[in-house]
């Protein structure tokens, strides 16, 4: 089944959560007819970029088939909604950087986390965004990665590429076994970070030595929470595609949150900033797909 070129998405709720009327349009106006509507993120003051984390996730919360071996990655979950894709290559656009954990890289060892590259058919659409905010002006994407234990598939084509700054966040220990591989290209950037406080070091160093002022996070769940765990997720964009996984011990299908819980008193609050639909052009109706973007609100 060839999937549509351009993407139909409409809006139900937008709370327009960080424009103002003297604000001006921050999407050209291309991009802004296909998002049917703006995104506008807060003016970044502090030592620790703006996070945004993307994922998209089944009604029943399972973001991959992590059991059904080339099938695991977040296309199969989605259907391959063009929709979803064309946010995420939007996302991309708008970002500094991308960050995903290596356990991301092994399971889609051939992507790169560009915008043209997730959504061709809009590559000219997000060239004139990017040149319009003076965003990447040397032509190049930062691809961000993390690791614990120094295991990353330098194979990888993403770390080849000439327009793709790689960049490698890992401990000491992470650091000595990539140095010991022998594998690691003389291009990719290592950053090593103490374990105990990584996250925030991460953000800083982005921050501080990268110029990144908006971050994308891409996955996976362990990174996400994290993060999370952290209070350094600023908003979640979730697609939810309209299937059920389901579940079960032996299948053990990851959900969005992995490895962190939350005290009923202490779990993080989404605040809705917009909810959109996908339409159906053929059936001149309501689609089935929701994207939703949240800000993230921790207790006190």
């Amino acid at each position: 089944m060839t999937k549509p070129k351009h993407p139909k998405i409409k809006t139900l709720v937008d709370g327009s959560l960080f424009t103002k009327q003297d604000v001006r349009q921050n999407l050209t106006n291309h991009l802004f007819s296909l998002f049917d509507g703006d995104i506008v993120f807060p003016e970044v003051l502090s030592e620790s970029p703006y996070v945004l984390a993307n994922f998209v996730k089944t009604v029943d919360g399972i973001i991959s088939f992590s059991d059904v071996k080339g099938r695991d990655g977040g296309g199969e979950i989605s259907g391959f909604n063009t929709e979803d894709v064309f946010i995420m290559g939007l996302l991309r656009t708008l970002a500094d950087a991308v960050l995903v954990g290596a356990n991301t890289l092994r399971i889609e060892p051939k992507h790169k986390w560009t915008p043209e590259f997730i959504f061709p058919e809009a590559k000219v659409a997000f060239q004139e965004q990017k040149q319009r905010e003076k965003i990447n002006k040397k032509g190049e994407y930062i691809n961000t990665f993390v690791t614990l234990s120094g295991s990353v598939p330098f194979e990888a084509p993403v770390f080849s590429d000439p327009n793709i700054k790689t960049i490698v966040f890992t401990t000491k220990d992470g650091a000595e076994n990539i140095k010991n591989s022998g594998q690691k290209p003389d291009n990719v950037i290592i950053e090593i970070v103490f374990k105990d406080n990584f996250e925030k070091e991460v953000l800083r160093i982005l921050r501080q030595k990268y110029s990144v002022k908006i971050l994308l996070v891409e996955g996976g769940p362990k990174v996400f929470g994290s993060f999370l765990s952290h209070n350094l997720i600023n908003e979640i964009w979730l697609t939810e595609s309209p299937i059920l996984a389901g579940n079960s011990r032996e299948a053990n299908r990851p959900t969005l949150v992995m490895g962190e819980v939350f005290h009923p008193d202490k779990a993080p609050k989404l605040k809705i900033i917009s909810e959109k639909y996908n339409f159906d052009e053929k059936e001149n109706s309501t689609g089935d797909y929701r994207y939703f973007r949240y800000k993230v609100v921790y207790p006190e």
